[in-house]
């Protein structure tokens, strides 16, 4: 089974049933250019001259790190904020699907995001540290993305296109999120465009 459709299906199939895609702010998925990246993200005050988008093989990639299902299911998520320590493991892992809510998702279900940095809405594992991570993704600027050396937290959200409203209430809730960094400790964030994962 094409692993695309299972993410479709288990993520889409209710709302698509229900016909209540336009509430959620679901929209046809198509290839997004970087200057449509830009601008979405411009449009939530984020500035940075580089964009980050997944690469095509991503799905490839992931797969031949594991055949677990379920784990490969959250990684495969369109919208997730991985926050990874100095030493490059993940520490706190968000995604869509663990985060309740209609029309809006909640992203601070269980109250998770009013503590710095976060409590996770999933399960940590291993699968991705943040130097593994980095290299699955692309940047406009075609350099491999490297990491700082004296950053505390390193701080990946995944945004998708044809979720741009449920995009925006991530984005929000990270940032706000970021607020709560009362030791002021080191924080780098990218902004990761998603959409690659789920064109054909």
């Amino acid at each position: 089974q094409n692993l695309y459709f299972m993410r479709l299906i288990s993520f889409f199939a209710l709302i698509l049933l229900s016909s209540c895609a336009s509430i959620i702010g679901l929209t046809k998925i198509k290839e997004l250019k970087t200057e449509e990246m830009a601008s979405f993200l411009k449009g939530q005050q984020i500035n940075d001259p580089v964009i980050y988008f997944i690469d095509t093989d991503y799905q490839k990639q992931l797969h031949k790190l594991s055949n677990d299902t379920a784990l490969l299911n959250h990684h495969l998520q369109p919208l997730q904020a991985s926050y990874y320590n100095k030493e490059g493991r993940l520490i706190s892992f968000h995604i869509n699907c663990n985060a309740p809510g209609f029309a809006n998702l909640n992203w601070n279900y269980k109250k998770v995001m009013e503590v710095f940095p976060p409590k996770p809405n999933a399960e940590l594992d291993t699968l991705l540290n943040l130097q593994r991570h980095l290299e699955y993704l692309k940047s406009s600027n075609n350099k491999q993305i490297e990491t700082e050396k004296d950053f505390d937290y390193f701080i990946i959200v995944n945004w998708a296109g044809f979720l741009k409203r449920q995009s925006i209430g991530l984005i929000n809730a990270v940032n706000e999120n970021i607020k709560l960094n009362l030791e002021n400790k080191k924080i780098k964030i990218i902004y990761v465009c998603s959409d690659n994962v789920y064109i054909e």
